[in-house]
């Protein structure tokens, strides 16, 4: 071999030598994450198949109060309209998770831009709901644990009237005697609202049953939330507005004199009447029939807008009038707890309309913050050894 060939065979080996070796193939497929996909929900075989209409019906039935039960109703099926556009129906109880309350929340401030009082009200209903469903045995766990609700606010967003907005209000009706029968109504419906601060589901409950004679007195016995009771009494305009209604409903029987100058003849006209409704609907033949809530608030919206008034006025916001107005005469939490009906006093915080203006705060009654007068000698505090 030549030197020229022995170079180049050198070459090639160190050539060779340098080059990196081929990988090897391997049969075994390279790893690929898998796709993020919904799961579909597992079903339990141990937990019963609870139709929907048969949930809202039963959760419906263990509430004391009619009004209480349809509004848990509506809520409910608000909540299961939405589970079904998820696809979530026949086996809702083994479908649901706490993801799907969370969209529901996004979904009624979102979609439905509802008010997060609102909302937060259609959550407590559901998580209620979810707290009875664990204890039937329907679910497995409460999803709804997990679930915040918006915080609650202190402040009413229910409006009231002032005193000239009430005085208004109140001399827009004509006389009883001679008006016709539905402003007659109006008229009794606004005032038994506005000086009894009642609820509407409150004064369309009221029977002349419910009126007694206490201790010389009139009152009225009001059935509230929760199936408890309390006692009002009558105030004097009141009694006077109902005796002249009352005579247009029953003029054949009714005494002619009012309640306060004759009780003993009207003590034995309620007992004949004492399955009679005070408020009676005009929409029926018969004055057997009590005004529903819808109506009473009916009433109160065209009998506002009959007034002049800008506002829209409803039967809550007559009832926070009463609070705060009674609050401003100086009575005290124990009588506003008693009027309204409230387990807590801390409600009267949030129905005090006045609390937060300026005018009404307690410094105007520091004496020692007044400016004494000229030739005034100003009073010295004398502090005593234990206080500092």
């Amino acid at each position: 071999m030549s030197f020229k060939g022995k170079i180049l065979r050198l070459l090639g080996r160190l050539q060779s030598a340098f080059k990196k070796p081929p990988k090897k193939r391997s049969n075994r497929l390279k790893f690929q994450p898998p796709e993020i996909a919904t799961l579909p929900a597992l079903i339990h075989k141990d937990l019963p198949k609870v139709p929907v209409s048969s949930a809202i019906q039963e959760f419906s039935l263990v509430q004391l109060s009619p009004h209480s039960r349809r509004a848990y109703a509506a809520d409910l099926q608000d909540f299961f309209k939405f589970l079904s556009g998820r696809g979530i129906w026949a086996h809702w109880n083994q479908e649901m998770s706490p993801l799907l309350i969370a969209e529901y929340r996004e979904y009624l401030v979102i979609d439905r831009a509802l008010a997060k009082s609102t909302t937060t009200r259609k959550l407590a209903v559901v998580k209620s709901f979810c707290k009875w469903a664990l204890s039937r045995g329907w679910i497995e766990k409460n999803p709804a644990d997990l679930i915040r609700s918006f915080p609650q606010t202190q402040d009413s967003k229910t409006a009231y009237l002032n005193n000239a907005e009430v005085a208004q209000l109140l001399s827009s009706f004509p006389p009883m005697e001679g008006s016709r029968l539905f402003r007659a109504l109006s008229r009794v419906t606004v005032e038994t609202l506005l000086m009894l601060g009642l609820r509407r589901s409150e004064a369309a409950s009221i029977h002349m049953k419910d009126l007694e004679r206490l201790e010389g007195s009139w009152t009225l016995r009001v059935h509230g939330k929760g199936d408890r009771a309390r006692v009002l009494p009558l105030p004097e305009r009141l009694m006077e507005t109902w005796s002249e209604w009352l005579l247009r409903l029953h003029p054949e029987d009714c005494p002619r004199a009012s309640l306060a100058a004759d009780p003993e003849a009207w003590i034995r006209f309620l007992k004949q009447h004492s399955s009679d409704p005070l408020l009676v609907s005009t929409r029926a033949k018969t004055f057997d029939a009590p005004l529903s809530t819808s109506e009473i608030g009916r009433i109160v919206r065209q009998a506002a807008r009959r007034s002049g008034l800008s506002q829209r006025v409803t039967p809550h916001a007559l009832r926070a009038t009463a609070i705060t107005h009674a609050l401003d005469e100086g009575a005290s939490h124990r009588g506003i707890q008693q009027m309204a009906g409230w387990t807590s006093p801390l409600m009267i915080t949030r129905y005090d309309k006045r609390r937060k203006d300026h005018r009404f705060s307690a410094i105007h009654h520091l004496s020692y913050a007044k400016q004494p007068e000229r030739g005034q000698v100003e009073p010295v505090i004398v502090v005593g050894p234990n206080e500092s």
